[in-house]
């Protein structure tokens, strides 16, 4: 039976390595496309390092699956950077969850740009930006 891990991919690479065939489907959500916005946002330090890293060995130790819950005002500073990262360092054709679904909730209030859901242009854009990058395997 297989094994599947859902995280957001924020663990360290000890965590990681005591994964390493043990799980067979890693799920894990990739949310900003830069420290600032995860430092800001959710008082994470280094996110870039670590979910990247944390990405690229979960692709080697076995099967991957992104998900990205798309923030308002959030695609060029972070939905880009994440794009262009799943399209030229996992390869196009990488699992790719594209969810709208963010909804306001806990302290959003504190971070005014994502104190609304996202839009309709916004979720269309966002929608181009994974064509713009050519990935292939997305579900919307």
């Amino acid at each position: 039976m297989p094994v599947f891990f859902n995280t957001n991919g924020y663990l360290t690479i000890e965590a990681m390595e005591l994964l390493r065939g043990v799980v067979d489907i890693f799920k894990i959500d990739f949310k900003y496309g830069n420290n600032k916005c995860a430092e800001r946002i959710s008082d994470v330090k280094n996110y870039m390092e670590v979910i990247t890293r944390n990405l690229k060995l979960a692709k080697e130790y076995g099967e991957l699956l992104i998900r990205i819950l798309v923030l308002p005002n959030h695609l060029d500073c972070c939905l880009s950077k994440i794009l262009e990262f799943i399209s030229k360092e996992l390869g196009k054709n990488t699992r790719v969850n594209l969810m709208d679904q963010y909804t306001p909730h806990w302290r959003a209030k504190e971070v005014p740009e994502i104190t609304r859901r996202l839009n309709a242009h916004e979720w269309r854009r966002a929608i181009e930006m994974v064509k713009t990058y050519g990935l292939t395997n997305v579900i919307s």
